[in-house]
């Protein structure tokens, strides 16, 4: 699938936790270990990275930057840009709700 230049694979933490909740080495553990398993798995760099709930905060943008991430995805309804050239805050489509626009 990611061979295929179509899709693209980010990491997503190991544990799902609100990141502006826990601990700076609790941060860096979850970035790392998430991003080193699927470098790992996919033989290939991962460089984006999804909030868990959407929980961003600077601390972690600065660690993600810091380890080698491009940018991150997060989901808030309602809003359509807010990155403005920051691709550390794109928002992404949530599935769930063009599913349910689809079928409804």
């Amino acid at each position: 699938m990611t061979a295929s230049g179509l899709v693209e694979i980010g990491s997503h933490t190991v544990t799902h936790p609100h990141m502006s909740r826990i601990s700076h080495e609790k941060k860096i553990e979850e970035i790392m270990v998430s991003k080193a398993e699927l470098e790992k798995n996919l033989s290939r760099p991962i460089k984006w990275f999804s909030y868990p709930y959407s929980d961003l905060d600077t601390e972690t943008n600065r660690l993600l930057k810091e380890y080698g991430y491009i940018g991150t995805m997060i989901a808030v309804k309602g809003k359509k840009n807010l990155f403005q050239n920051d691709f550390f805050l794109i928002n992404r489509q949530n599935s769930f709700d063009t599913l349910n626009t689809i079928l409804y």
